[in-house]
């Protein structure tokens, strides 16, 4: 039954106030009319007590506006992650349990996109379109001839420079000559193949990382890859003794390693007061700490040079290469049209679930007939079976241009993403919280234009905006914890996705409940008159059938008592005129008004005055 059932008039039909009135006396009319008016405005007074009550009964703590939609949310999660794929239509636990809660026939049902959906696609997407260059091979990407130029123009005739990286036990410079100079021909004659005074033309950013972070955009060759690569941005001037303890790692894997291994070694001094002189030589040959700074900042510098480079290079051809907008369409179009499918079958599968579930839940608490109308448990059952053919059939047609919008939107966002997949770095995260405050933006205007209060708009856009920035945070410390989490043998890469899921979830969930014990624009009180509204908008519609029916019947219950009078009236007057016995009249009148006599007669008058001292009147 509707959730306004419990908060309406009861309905008043000419069948039942006429038999109501039917053989009763014009005083029993009269108060059977004044029960009905005086029933409706009792329980007027009743439904603002509970709704009253309805309101304060709504969950407003942690655990109804909180700890619910996190663990929904969870749930959503879970069945979203793509090692166990529960949610491949689009059906999550949050929107089933939504969906049947708050069904009702009253209420259109709304096509609402389901972003999981979408972003889900949107990362298949982004697997599908990497750009497969096979595997890593250092010859396809180094250039000696690029490294020896740079070497020899770092030198510029000289016979030694300043290291660019390495940094004595002083903090002052270390100083490199070429291999060939007797310095360190002196050195390998005692043995030492690689020193700290060799020169060494060291990339910043390893040619494998390169290859592996920035070889997957299709907007980029091996040929784009090998240029930045061996730039003098990503070239720095090193002893050969650091290059070769480096190896391919990252200064940033490097320095992970070095501090590492000092930390071990500086425990074991601690706990046995000294080192052996092999530990002792294994800890002093290890990379000060200047150094290890000096190198992360440059391998920084580096690697903003090169993405910046490489993202020219991507803008270049997203304006001149017409192959690349193909393919990006192809994949656009592709990821589109699993969306709509995936989203469609989803939307049909909850459109019949809501009304079926409704009828059985009403079966099951109302009884198979319910508020139906029918006499008949057959007639009740084919009533039911009608009102959710119906519902599904009136709500596939009225949503058919939404999912039309829909699937033009998710081309959009589909061709969108295709196009930031092409870019690196830092750019690649900016496109994308640029799309992401551009999508919230237009929710924005969507809500500003859609129907509600003022107050009602400016809530879900701060709501909307503030879940962004939450979504954004909880991305950037997941991006910052992530290194680590990963670490974790086995689970970490799971582990990694769930600790997403759980800040994403519990900062939007949070920002949300904040915002509605805040009450900014005080909605509560907002809500409470506009369900007192709805509810007596209701009442006052029954209200008047009722008092059409209490105006028909009244008058025609009066008019017919006013003859019966007339009558009566007339039979007195003659009795009175040709000086005839009354009582009978009198007593006919007091039976047809209702009342009873204790005096009939004469006999019975002179009785009560032998009876009584007194005669009271």
């Amino acid at each position: 039954m509707s959730e306004n059932a419990k908060y309406q008039v009861e309905a008043v039909t000419s069948d039942n106030l006429r038999n109501a009135l039917y053989g009763a006396s014009p005083l029993q009319a009269s108060r059977i009319l004044m029960n009905v008016e005086l029933s409706d405005q009792q329980d007027s007074l009743a439904v603002l007590q509970q709704v009253e009550q309805e309101f304060a009964q709504q969950p407003q703590g942690i655990s109804g506006a909180l700890v619910e939609p996190i663990l929904l949310s969870i749930c959503d999660g879970i069945a979203q992650h793509p090692k166990w794929k529960l949610a491949d239509k689009g059906l999550t636990a949050s929107k089933i349990y939504h969906g049947i809660k708050h069904f009702s026939y009253d209420q259109p049902s709304e096509f609402v996109a389901d972003n999981n959906v979408t972003q889900r696609e949107l990362q298949e997407q982004s697997k599908r379109t990497v750009d497969d260059k096979g595997s890593y091979d250092r010859k396809q990407l180094e250039d000696k001839k690029q490294l020896n130029a740079y070497r020899d123009k770092t030198l510029d005739g000289n016979r030694r420079i300043t290291s660019e990286i390495d940094v004595n036990d002083q903090g002052g410079n270390v100083y490199l000559y070429r291999q060939s100079d007797k310095v360190n021909v002196v050195k390998r004659e005692q043995g030492k193949k690689s020193t700290s005074s060799s020169i060494d033309i060291d990339h910043q950013v390893p040619l494998k990382k390169i290859f592996t972070e920035y070889g997957a955009s299709q907007a980029l060759s091996l040929e784009d890859l090998k240029s930045v690569a061996n730039s003098d941005a990503n070239f720095k001037a090193i002893s050969a003794k650091l290059n070769r303890s480096k190896g391919d790692k990252s200064w940033q894997q490097y320095q992970m390693d070095i501090e590492t291994k000092r930390s071990k070694l500086l425990a074991v001094k601690a706990k046995n007061g000294s080192l052996t002189p092999t530990q002792q030589n294994q800890l002093n040959e290890l990379p000060n700490k200047a150094t290890l700074e000096r190198a992360l900042q440059a391998e920084i510098d580096s690697k903003r040079s090169i993405e910046n480079q490489l993202n020219k290079t991507v803008t270049q051809k997203l304006l001149s290469n017409r192959e690349l907008h193909n393919n990006l369409n192809d994949a656009a179009t592709q990821s589109a049209l699993n969306i709509v499918q995936t989203q469609g079958l989803g939307e049909l599968i909850l459109l019949v679930t809501k009304p079926v579930f409704y009828e059985l839940n009403d079966i099951f608490q109302y009884g198979l007939i319910g508020d139906t109308g029918e006499t008949s448990k057959t007639q009740a059952l084919l009533f039911r079976f009608k009102r959710v053919q119906d519902y599904i059939l009136t709500e596939v047609e009225r949503s058919s241009f939404d999912f039309a919008k829909n699937a033009l939107m998710s081309f959009t966002k589909c061709y969108v993403q295709a196009v930031i997949d092409l870019f690196v770095g830092i750019w690649k995260q900016a496109l994308k919280v640029v799309t992401e405050g551009f999508s919230a933006t237009i929710q924005a205007f969507k809500i500003v234009l859609g129907s509600g209060t003022k107050a009602q708009k400016h809530d879900a856009i701060t709501k909307l905006f503030a879940t962004t920035a939450a979504s954004y945070a909880s991305i950037a410390l997941q991006t910052a914890i992530d290194p680590f989490v990963k670490t974790i043998p086995v689970i970490g890469d799971t582990l990694s996705s769930i600790c997403g899921l759980l800040l994403s979830t519990i900062s939007s969930c949070v920002v949300v409940w904040l915002l509605e014990q805040l009450d900014l624009f005080s909605l509560k009180a907002e809500r409470r008159t506009q369900r007192v509204q709805e509810v007596f908008a209701l009442r006052i519609e029954q209200i008047k059938c009722n008092t059409d029916v209490f105006e028909k019947e009244s008058v025609a219950k009066l008019a017919q008592d006013r003859m019966a009078f007339l009558k009566f009236s007339e039979t007195m007057q003659q009795a009175i005129e040709n000086n005839e016995n009354v009582n009978d009249s009198v007593t006919s009148i007091a039976q047809f008004m209702g009342v009873q006599l204790e005096l009939k007669d004469s006999d019975d008058f002179l009785t009560l005055l032998e009876r009584e001292k007194y005669l009271v009147i």
